[in-house]
């Protein structure tokens, strides 16, 4: 009965030769069991190849009242996968008949527990498992012992989610250096598009910025900022440098902008002045001195300062 409930379909292909696993599945003693150790021994046989003829070979020893061989042949199945039903309920009867009651139980409650539905059809057929069966059924296993078993025969992976390592057991943040970023669990070097420069981990504008103030009471003050990564920055820092040299006067913006050239010339003498906005230093200085001697009709002008952008 053992020997039928536990047969297994086997479709072989390269693992062993048909004529070994002809012989492993035989009735034929002096064939089927040392067709089935040179299966298991051979080392191309493939995981679920090797755990048919552990089956094929436990069966056997059933059959010949070997329970402790077949015990074991059940056990390095279930190692291979401890889902299997039919090594369970093997095992469960293996060592029902070897009189292991509470470990006969504790293999039908976990196969119980994987597929009650497979697991209810081979009792059908099997009156050792039926007699397993109605023990269970009259002094259950505790949930907490099956589900110490089976943490015992699948071993908890530890995994940790995207952006942690594991270590040890614990779950660490992954840290990128500087320049690099984190994507998925590696570490990726940051590339900026055009227009942007690497500020630490972040793309920033590359874009400057420059600006000109000029405040006036009876006497002049000017102000600059330039490299400002943005417009606000640039206008406010020559703002406050005017205001430093011109504390009551109204400090105003003359020109700012992006990537350009700012000028300022003024008068050695009075308060005459003029600024300009170019593309180049020169330009800007060479346009502010024009500006300057234009507007206040003499030739002693001279260049106070010039900023650029970049």
């Amino acid at each position: 009965m053992a020997g039928c409930l536990l047969q297994v379909t086997v479709n072989h292909a390269i693992a062993a030769t048909q004529a070994d696993w002809d012989a492993c599945m035989s009735q034929d003693p002096g064939k089927n069991m040392p067709a089935c150790t040179r299966i298991i021994d051979d080392s191309s046989t493939s995981d679920a190849d090797r755990i048919d003829a552990y089956l094929w070979r436990a069966s056997h020893n059933i059959s010949q009242n070997s329970i402790d061989p077949a015990i074991r042949d059940y056990s390095s199945a279930i190692k291979l996968n401890p889902r299997n039903i039919t090594a369970l309920s093997g095992r469960a009867i293996a060592n029902f008949r070897k009189g292991n009651r509470d470990d006969a139980a504790m293999d039908y409650s976990i196969a119980k527990r994987f597929d009650q539905t497979q697991l209810d059809s081979m009792v059908a057929k099997n009156d050792d498992l039926k007699e397993i069966a109605k023990a269970v059924s009259q002094s259950p296993v505790l949930a907490v012992q099956i589900d110490a078993a089976i943490d015992r025969l699948i071993p908890v992976t530890l995994s940790c989610p995207t952006g942690y390592r594991l270590q040890g057991s614990a779950c660490l943040a992954i840290s990128c250096p500087t320049g690099e970023r984190l994507n998925g669990n590696n570490c990726m070097a940051v590339v900026c598009g055009p227009g942007q420069e690497l500020s630490g981990n972040d793309c920033v504008s590359s874009a400057k910025y420059v600006a000109l103030a000029l405040g006036r009471t009876s006497r002049l003050a000017f102000g600059s900022s330039w490299g400002k990564a943005t417009l606000e920055e640039a206008t406010e820092s020559a703002l406050e440098n005017c205001r430093s040299r011109l504390p009551r006067g109204g400090c105003k913006i003359l020109f700012s902008g992006q990537d350009v050239c700012l000028a300022l010339s003024w008068t050695p003498v009075g308060n005459g002045w003029g600024a300009a906005r170019r593309a180049t230093r020169e330009e800007a200085a060479s346009a502010a001195l024009d500006s300057c001697r234009s507007a206040n009709r003499r030739k002693n002008c001279v260049v106070a300062g010039s900023w650029c952008s970049l």
